[in-house]
């Protein structure tokens, strides 16, 4: 009998969640409405289309007569209350738009505002470059500004033109953000173990991403959150780990004695191991520090085991059945080894033996309530066959079928 000590093996029990990223942008989806567009001389037409990276929403900027001298740029946090992202005085902020255009030289700036909207400074988050001309593979223009001066409140960001733009050029500007990583809203997560939610009014506050904690482990310079990306066999479930500092570990459990630590490792690629350690004290995990990594079918097997996985979940296999100690993914499981034993098959009896026997009986029923002597019932007509065996009998046990052929 083996046992398996951890007691949710393929992380199917819910976790507590925990809010891992905000965008503060507080209208992150640029519509005609969220914008304030500088167009220099020129003059255009605003949209909103669907040719975003897997068909998003955009906002599509068409130069309709050519944007010369002046100043060019895209307001994509108004100058006005609702579209300020606040800030404080020495934040230095990440700022971070997706931006294709058929053509000029694209940056990304902030203008800094007193708390009465009264402008301050400038700061260039994003230097100058040439981007995609394509939507759906836009250029993510990525940077951070100048540390906010005194008496900073707020800022209005801009996609900044250089470059004469002549009449019929496009500009799409993409869901942008104002926080770490790939920008986001409250209307879709960029990654599908994280939800994503308004603060507050769809397209008009900043918006979170949350995760669901794995339970009942220690996670040291990482993240330890359930994922449905990646499951081994036996779950749809797996442990995602999420680096965070240089030495990322989990501590899974602490084994009273000495036992054996099992795990089924995912990297990217798809690249997945076996890990199987002996141990005296914590179970410890050891993911990469320098991307994420996926634990499924962890075990605290008890002693220096080196059989297969298991939970209470797992079907019999080789003589060896399973079960859960107490609550399914809440408690320790139990391997039970039963040896196959030889049982023959039960013998077929053919359905005309089972009728000779009982014709047999009945006949020798009869032949002993016969009259001596005559063979007669009653002294009359009806008499009975009382040999222990008749014609029908023996046909019924031993068939006699006809042979050879008359000339």
């Amino acid at each position: 009998m083996a046992r398996n000590l951890f007691p949710d093996p393929t992380i199917a029990t819910p976790g507590a969640t925990d809010v891992v990223r905000t965008n503060r942008a507080l209208q992150p989806n640029p519509t005609p409405d969220t914008v304030t567009m500088q167009w220099g001389n020129g003059a255009g037409t605003l949209t909103n289309e669907n040719t975003g990276p897997g068909g998003a929403a955009v906002l599509r900027v068409q130069v309709d007569i050519a944007m010369t001298g002046g100043t060019r740029r895209i307001q994509i946090a108004k100058s006005v209350a609702t579209g300020q992202v606040p800030v404080v005085a020495g934040e230095q902020p990440r700022i971070s738009v997706p931006v294709a255009a058929t053509g000029g030289e694209w940056s990304i700036d902030i203008d800094y505002r007193g708390p009465g909207g009264t402008y301050l400074s400038s700061s260039v988050a994003a230097t100058r470059r040439v981007v995609s001309a394509n939507p759906a593979e836009p250029t993510l223009m990525v940077g951070t500004g100048a540390a906010a001066p005194a008496g900073a409140a707020s800022m209005v960001v801009f996609v900044r033109d250089y470059v004469d733009l002549p009449a019929g050029t496009s500009v799409w500007v993409g869901t942008w953000g104002v926080g770490d990583g790939v920008p986001f809203s409250g209307d879709a997560s960029p990654d599908p173990d994280m939800r994503a939610a308004w603060t507050g009014a769809v397209n008009g506050s900043s918006s979170t991403l949350s995760v669901e904690l794995v339970p009942g482990v220690t996670a040291t310079d990482c993240l330890a959150i359930r994922s449905g990306i990646w499951g081994a066999a036996d779950g749809a479930m797996s442990m995602r780990t999420i680096p965070t500092g240089p030495a990322p570990a989990v501590t899974i459990a602490n084994a009273p004695g000495a036992a054996t630590m099992l795990a089924t490792r995912r990297d990217p690629g798809d690249v997945v191991t076996e890990i199987r350690e002996n141990i005296n004290g914590p179970a410890i995990l050891h993911p990469s520090p320098t991307q994420d990594t996926w634990y499924d079918q962890l075990g605290i097997m008890a002693g220096d085991y080196s059989g297969l996985w298991f939970s209470g979940d797992t079907a019999e296999r080789l003589g060896r059945t399973y079960a859960w100690d107490g609550d399914p993914n809440a408690s320790a499981s139990t391997e039970t080894y039963r040896p196959n034993v030889f049982v023959p098959a039960p013998v077929q009896i053919p359905d005309g033996w089972r009728l000779a026997q009982a014709l047999q009986a009945q006949n020798a029923y009869n032949a002993n309530n016969a009259a001596p002597g005559n063979g007669d019932l009653d002294g009359g007509s009806y008499g009975i066959t009382i040999h222990p065996l008749d014609w029908q009998v023996k046909q019924l046990l031993r068939p006699q079928r006809a042979t050879g052929a008359i000339a």
